[in-house]
């Protein structure tokens, strides 16, 4: 049933239908090309940070921090772009949003999860800034549920006071077809993990975060771990972004500089590949976890010169393999059949070599992947072939 209030009704959908995932097709290469990157646009400004609640909030943001942050030490607040808005260029931009459902009163969004950019020109993403308390804060407790229903009630934007830090997931496509997924292996007590994960410090010359868990794991922990893409956090203070007011126009060509470097820096780091890219890497889209209040993942497809074995007998020769765990599925069980049931390919834990078992989707892949392959499987232009074979 509509509210009475059809103006605030519409203002809501319209704000949702930006959390759609965006998938761009054919897949924008980027290229950089002097000091900005081609296809690609950053817009840094101080209003598109989240807005501070009361005290009351902010606060109790505090305190969950330093709850979180006792058992693991000392602990670093990192920076992180927050992605405020994506904005497109397109020849065909997706029609009007005409029909709506409503559930629950307070979630009003169209059936449909996904838009399809076609012959998109161009891609503008409009970044403030955030911290890992925010997005450890925000997103992983329940705060982040009040302040979505606040920024609705106030502002009928739901993202208004949320910290939707920007990540950057790779899909890595091997010359054998195969897509790489990795899960965090969970560490044993006094066992150091070097990753760039949430709110870690920097304390090695190379430039990845040391943290030391302090807890016990047990097997059966491991695979509840979901699968997720390779990921990172492009970093903010490479181009000596600290705070809102270093957020200059005059330094968004750098910022795209970093988000480009950021995807070879994100294969070497989780797969242990270095110079193996057949071509540039090219822009997806914009994925949406739906299960942390809509935070964004900017997808990037990234094709290596590397077959699966290659790949994964790189993976086993590395540092690389005391944080993660390496999966691989065929590229063409994803599309044509789903992600209900894949044989992901796997090392087992008594050997190096790769072995085939039979997974569910849930909870055995993370979210972004999950929703990101069920929207490329939702539009019949998108081929296997093109997926991986495309021209950047």
């Amino acid at each position: 049933m509509l509210p009475q209030d059809r103006s605030s009704f519409w203002n809501l959908v319209v704000n949702l239908k930006t959390m759609k995932n965006k998938i761009v097709w054919p897949p924008l290469g980027l290229q950089q090309v002097e000091n900005s990157v081609e296809h690609l646009k950053a817009t840094l400004s101080h209003h598109h940070c989240r807005q501070t609640m009361s005290h009351f909030y902010e606060g109790r943001c505090e305190e969950l921090w330093l709850e979180h942050c006792q058992p693991l030490g000392r602990v670093f607040n990192t920076s992180y772009f927050r992605l405020h808005d994506v904005r497109f260029k397109a020849t065909d931009p997706p029609p009007p949003c005409t029909q709506v459902r409503c559930r629950m009163g307070l979630t009003c969004q169209c059936p449909s999860q996904a838009v399809l950019l076609a012959d998109c020109q161009s891609l503008e993403l409009c970044l403030g800034l955030t911290s890992a308390k925010e997005a450890y804060v925000i997103n992983e407790t329940a705060v982040g549920d009040d302040l979505a229903y606040l920024g609705y009630e106030l502002y009928k934007k739901p993202q208004v006071f949320l910290s939707d830090p920007l990540k950057l997931s790779v899909l890595v496509i091997t010359m054998d077809n195969m897509v790489a997924f990795v899960r965090e292996v969970p560490q044993k007590s006094s066992v150091r993990r070097y990753s760039r994960d949430l709110g870690e410090k920097d304390t090695t010359e190379s430039g990845y975060r040391a943290r030391t868990q302090t807890l016990p794991v047990a097997k059966a922990t491991i695979a509840k771990v979901p699968w997720q893409l390779p990921g990172i956090y492009p970093d903010p203070g490479e181009v000596n972004i600290l705070k809102a007011k270093d957020l200059l126009p005059e330094l968004e060509g750098e910022v795209e500089g970093v988000l480009v470097k950021s995807v070879t820096q994100c294969i070497t780091e989780c797969l242990a590949v270095t110079d193996s890219l057949r071509r540039c890497p090219a822009l997806l889209g914009v994925v949406y976890d739906k299960t942390t209040h809509n935070k964004p993942s900017l997808v990037v497809t990234a094709t290596l010169s590397l077959t699966g074995e290659e790949v994964n007998s790189r993976f086993q020769g590395s540092s690389a393999k005391q944080v993660y765990e390496l999966g691989l599925v065929s590229l063409s069980e994803l599309l044509d059949h789903g992600v209900s049931h894949l044989s992901l390919r796997c090392n087992s834990l008594i050997s190096n070599e790769l072995v085939t078992h039979q997974v569910q989707a849930s909870p055995s892949l993370g979210p972004v992947p999950n929703s990101l392959f069920n929207s490329l499987r939702n539009f019949k232009q998108i081929q296997v072939e093109n997926l991986s074979y495309c021209e950047n």
